[in-house]
């Protein structure tokens, strides 16, 4: 069960503070540089050292994203990078797709929360490695 806002607040130190802001910019790093950084990166980081649970450390890395993301979407955007249609579609289909994760994730355990990501990365790794 997520830990209330209040208690989560209340073990927030400087320490952990420090340990957040250089995991974030670990992951915005890699967001800007290779466009990952969110989930595949930030959420096991947060698991392991900020010991958030998989809940809490999922639902922080999409707000998280949210905000990373619009930073470095506008260097892009003023690139002319981006490819308008394409992105329309995708936003339309991953809020949808979020949306119905969000509440999916929602009635999962934390282990099989973790069992599932752990194999969404496996599979994202190999096809990356072995099919370019």
């Amino acid at each position: 069960m997520a830990l209330s806002a209040s208690a989560t607040q209340a073990s927030f130190s400087a320490k952990t503070f420090l340990t957040a802001a250089v995991i974030g910019a670990f992951g915005g790093f890699l967001g800007g540089l290779v466009g990952v950084g969110g989930g595949i990166i930030m959420v096991p980081l947060m698991v392991s050292y900020l010991r958030l649970t998989q809940h809490q450390a999922i639902a922080t890395s999409l707000g998280v994203v949210l905000i990373v993301g619009t930073s470095g979407a506008s260097v892009y955007l003023t690139r002319g990078d981006w490819d308008w249609l394409t992105v329309i579609g995708l936003a339309a289909g991953g809020i949808v797709g979020a949306y119905i994760g969000a509440r999916a994730m929602a009635r999962l355990s934390g282990d099989r929360l973790r069992l599932i990501f752990s194999i969404v990365m496996l599979c994202v790794g190999t096809k990356f490695l072995f099919f370019p």
